[in-house]
């Protein structure tokens, strides 16, 4: 008589909590995004047609981030990633000049997918330099001197933003190694 074993439950728990962080990694970057174009909507001093700016600027720069993200939960770089995030770039830059201060914190995303794509080597500098950026466009006041954010603040705020959103591509990433290699034992 053969004895029957229960079924292993951990590649099935694995694929959940995968699918699960995955969908909350996009769900998460998207929201963001979406926060801050409404944002716009409230802020004191704007340029004119900031918020139209910030709606156009966004419907550009989701698609190429979430396309990051996508492969950063794999662990993988992205097929022309280069090109995807000079774009990226560009789409914040040209931004941050219709839109104003209110876009800044987009700045965490640009961050966020300058790691994906990016091997170690150019990644942390370029990425440390834009988050400084707020210091040179808007000084480096820890305190509003009037209706903006100081840039220290904001300098910290991108810091913060960018490591909510890559510490868990990165961690999802390893679980990813972690149960190709388990499935290899």
């Amino acid at each position: 008589m053969t004895e029957r074993r229960s079924p292993e439950l951990a590649p099935v728990v694995t694929r959940d909590v995968v699918r699960a962080v995955a969908i909350a990694a996009i769900g998460v970057n998207v929201a963001l995004s979406l926060i801050d174009v409404w944002r716009n909507a409230f802020l004191i001093i704007k340029p004119p047609g900031a918020l139209g700016a910030a709606a156009l600027a966004a419907s550009l720069a989701i698609p190429l981030h979430i396309r990051h993200v996508l492969y950063g939960l794999r662990g993988e770089r992205p097929p022309a990633g280069i090109w995807t995030l000079a774009a990226l770039a560009i789409v914040n830059a040209v931004a941050l000049q219709f839109v104003g201060q209110g876009w800044t914190f987009q700045l965490a995303s640009l961050v966020v997918s300058i790691l994906i794509v990016l091997p170690g080597v150019w990644a942390v500098p370029l990425a440390a330099m834009v988050v400084v950026s707020p210091l040179f466009l808007l000084g480096t006041q820890w305190y509003s001197v009037e209706p903006r954010l100081g840039g220290m603040y904001l300098m910290f705020a991108i810091t913060w933003r960018a490591a909510t959103q890559y510490v868990p591509l990165r961690l999802m990433a390893a679980i990813r190694a972690i149960d190709a290699a388990s499935g290899e034992l």
